[in-house]
């Protein structure tokens, strides 16, 4: 699939780019000359025929992020509504994939629905083909993309938003499989000769100068799906314009803005950083002089890659692009009558990690377009904890300022609000308070952000507070033994439905964990009603409550937090600051994650955690994207994921569950199966993993437990003793040499048996990792730390896992109990036998 390869590119490919192979002119140009002149200063965005945006939140796949309630339920009216939201921004159109391999054709049901949404549209929204193509040799591909333009004729001959330049349909090649060149001109004339001539364009996701000239030819320009840093983007455009410009200028050369990736199921992908670097992304992309720019992505869930107006960050995307597409058009820049405002916030940060906010501001038209802003960060009954000092943003362009803030500084609060106001006519203008940026302590459970703007606002008048088990804004509420809540609320909003971001009546949703569990159509939150709530067990739930008018402004309540009182008291952990300090910082023991499997039951193909933070995970289960893992609908916003697994590749099987003699419940592993946890499992700094196992004898080593890239492993040696393994990054302080990768390791001096339980624990401190057997320190070795595992920890059990969720299994004998914890546990602390 199109995520795996790009996250391979991510971390390997841009080594093509940075060291580039100088090539030479390929051979003669065999395109026929084609006028581009139309084509030229068009916008578009991919789109994943899959990933639909009216998939419930909740219950389908279309992802937590999406408005998907303000689409239809039907197919053609969903597409109808996503043309009429997405051309007023300046969008050309989609290219929308098909999927093309030696079984047939995917997709075509799905593409004539988009057209017919389209055409009832009646705005001129545009669809492409964007082909991906799958092992198929030079016969076969020309076949198969015969029969699709046969399959699909008239509709890509006449209908009005199939796209066509100077009557030639535009195909990207999203991949070409292995062919060369000259297959792939063989195969771009085979399918003209039957259907006349056509644009082709080469995606240029993994072309480096050698390449390029090699294909060039052969096609009628580039286009580009890309998602990657801002320093990988930079060098290849400036490469990329180059050749087009003074080598191919008859072609067309098309560019990619790249927005926010992530993939939750294994958290891979480019850091996140709110919007600057699709701000960035568009100043490189522009400065090159392209014909044509394509926006990655339209909405894939699984990249959390999508321009789509979402749920999270409302159209701050769209938005964006809107007033770069007007600019570079010659356009009248849209302008608005006052401030038009937008706060992009993290919706988590690990404590010690810099806390950074932006404002956002688009032109206005009024005569003085300086404005002063501020920005407070609030508790949830709205008292200020922090006010940065006022910033002037001169609103004549699109203006930003970044407010930043060592999140240590707020450690003791559980979330804080961001509120921004700015003074007009001697009046001071504030907002409601934002959605909550929680502070965590042991691992960021969503990496992205969310983005309100005031015009998009529903403002509230009265009381804004709100009540669950009697308890309100910011309080803790204790969990019911029944399971039943009750929410209680007598906040109204402003009644003047001329303003958009006024009420006027839309949908109630009830939030846990940022996540809807029910929905209902109401005006007001004025409301009093009964709602189950799920049993927390150990873990640190919040509730909100929200309304959404039709036109999509919304209102969030501060949370209400709720606990079943199990865990008491505070802690000390080490954090580690932005400096590279370490800081000790007491904390509620409640706000510290861990992810506990007891094996009390059998689960079928499940690995339950009982731990209530839901984190489950698959036995034997593996696959891309979801298969062994999760599915980003499944994340949330916090350690949870509870998808579908796929079967076992053949010669792997599920470990067998069992009772012991004491009724007690364990999994038995043969060395070729294995357990898969991912969507953020092993925890990056302070941590400690538990296993409790009573492996065979054998003359190999085996391994335990592992998580990706050597975060962490253990393993028993053929003599019974136990080796410890953890990786860590080495960086040049300066920046002027590589990183460099190594593993500090020890063994232990004690031997396990084969006959009894064995009690194993690892524990990290930031300093020094040790390794106890019954409770006894055994061995350690010192691990300095670094942020590299804040991505890319899936881990396995009963097995190591390889880069970046490939499970390798090896273990042999029984495991009945295992507890991943985000922070260094005390002796006093362990798992009992």
């Amino acid at each position: 699939m199109r995520q795996f390869r790009l996250i391979i590119f991510l971390f390997v490919g841009m080594v093509s780019i940075m060291f580039i192979v100088p090539g030479s002119y390929a051979g003669e140009n065999t395109r026929p000359p084609f006028d581009k002149s139309a084509y030229k200063k068009t916008v578009w965005s991919q789109a994943n025929p899959w990933f639909l945006p009216n998939r419930s939140r909740t219950h389908a796949s279309g992802g937590p992020d999406f408005a998907w309630h303000q689409y239809p339920r039907d197919a053609v009216a969903t597409w109808k509504k996503t043309a009429e939201v997405c051309k007023p921004y300046g969008l050309t159109g989609i290219q929308m994939e098909i999927l093309i391999n030696k079984q047939g054709i995917g997709y075509l049901p799905v593409w004539r629905q988009a057209l017919e949404g389209f055409k009832q549209a009646d705005n001129g929204f545009q669809a492409s083909f964007m082909l991906t193509i799958h092992k198929l040799t030079k016969e076969e591909l020309s076949k198969q993309l015969i029969k699709l333009f046969d399959d699909f004729s008239p509709l890509w001959k006449e209908h009005p938003n199939f796209y066509r330049l100077n009557g030639m349909p535009v195909n990207v090649l999203y991949t070409y499989g292995d062919l060369s060149p000259q297959d792939l001109g063989e195969v771009i004339n085979a399918v003209e000769k039957k259907h006349g001539r056509m644009i082709w364009l080469l995606n240029s996701l993994n072309t480096n100068k050698k390449k390029l000239r090699e294909y060039l030819p052969v096609v009628d320009g580039i286009t580009q799906y890309a998602n990657w840093g801002e320093e990988g983007q930079r060098i290849q455009t400036e490469t990329f314009k180059e050749i087009m410009h003074n080598e191919f200028p008859e072609k067309i050369f098309e560019l990619s803005t790249h927005n926010t990736y992530t993939v939750h199921f294994h958290y891979g992908g480019t850091e996140p950083n709110g919007t600057l670097k699709f701000r960035n992304s568009w100043s490189i992309v522009l400065d090159a002089n392209p014909d044509s720019v394509v926006l990655t992505n339209f909405f894939d869930c699984y990249e959390n890659s999508r321009m789509l107006p979402s749920y999270e960050m409302e159209d701050i995307f769209m938005r964006i692009s809107q007033h770069h597409i007007e600019k570079w058009r010659g356009d009248e820049v849209s302008a608005t009558d006052w401030p038009d405002l937008y706060v992009c916030s993290p919706i988590s940060v690990i404590i010690g990690q810099k806390l950074r906010i932006e404002v956002i501001g688009f032109p206005v038209n009024t005569k003085d377009k300086k404005f002063k802003v501020g920005l407070e960060l609030c508790d949830a009954k709205g008292e200020v904890i922090h006010s940065f000092p006022q910033r002037t943003m001169t609103l004549d362009d699109m203006a930003t300022e970044a407010f930043e803030i060592g999140s240590e500084k707020l450690y003791a609060q559980r979330a804080v609000y961001p509120r921004i106001y700015f003074m007009w006519k001697n009046r001071r203008i504030q907002s409601e308070l934002n959605p909550q940026i929680n502070l965590v302590t042991s691992l960021r459970p969503h990496l992205l952000s969310w983005c309100r703007s005031l015009k998009n606002t529903i403002r509230m008048q009265g009381s804004r507070t709100w009540q669950l088990n009697g308890k309100t804004n910011g309080d803790t509420a204790f969990y019911s033994n029944d399971g039943m809540g009750y929410i209680s609320s007598t906040a109204t909003s402003q009644r003047n439905n001329s303003d958009d971001r006024q009420g006027g009546g839309g949908t109630l949703r009830i939030l846990r964990n940022g996540r809807e569990i029910d929905s209902f159509d109401f005006w007001d939150l004025n409301i009093s009603r009964f709602i189950r709530t799920p049993d927390p067990a150990y873990a640190l739930d919040w509730y909100n409550i929200e309304l959404e008018n039709p036109r999509g402004c919304r209102y969030m309540s501060p949370a209400i937090w709720m606990t079943s009182g199990r865990r008491k008291g505070k802690v000390e952990i080490p954090f580690l600051l932005d400096s590279g300090q370490i800081l000790p910082l007491e904390v509620e023991k409640v706000r510290v994650p861990f992810f506990l499997y007891k094996f009390e039951r059998d689960y079928g193909m499940l690995l339950f955690d009982s731990s209530g933070y839901e984190h489950h995970g698959y036995l034997g289960g593996e696959g891309y994207p979801g298969g062994s893992g999760t599915h980003l609908l499944r994340t949330g916003y916090r350690h949870e994921h509870t998808g579908s697994a796929r079967p076992p590749k053949a010669g792997r099987s599920q470990p067998k569950f069992h009772y012991d003699s004491k009724n007690k419940g364990y999994l038995e592993f043969t060395g070729k199966e294995f357990a898969m946890i991912q969507g953020g499992t092993a925890f990056p700094y302070a941590s400690t993993y538990e296993v409790i196992v009573q492996p065979e004898k054998s003359d190999k080593r085996q391994m335990i437990f592992g998580a990706a890239g050597v975060q962490v492993a253990v393993a028993i040696e053929a003599d019974g003793t136990l080796s410890v393994y953890k990786s860590y990054i080495i960086e040049d302080p300066a920046g002027l040499k590589p990183k460099v990768r190594k593993t500090a390791t020890f063994t232990s001096t004690k031997k396990i048996s084969t006959d009894t339980w064995t009690h194993i624990a690892i524990v990290y401190d930031l300093k020094k990792l040790e390794l106890y057997i019954n409770g006894q320190l055994d061995g350690s070795c010192k691990v300095p730390p670094n942020k590299t595992y804040e991505k890319i920890n899936s881990f396995v059990l009963g097995g190591n896992c390889g880069f970046p969720f490939n499970p390798k299994p090896s273990f042999k004998g029984k495991i009945k109990m295992l507890r991943i914890y985000g922070r260094n546990l005390k002796t006093n602390e362990f798992l009992r036998l």
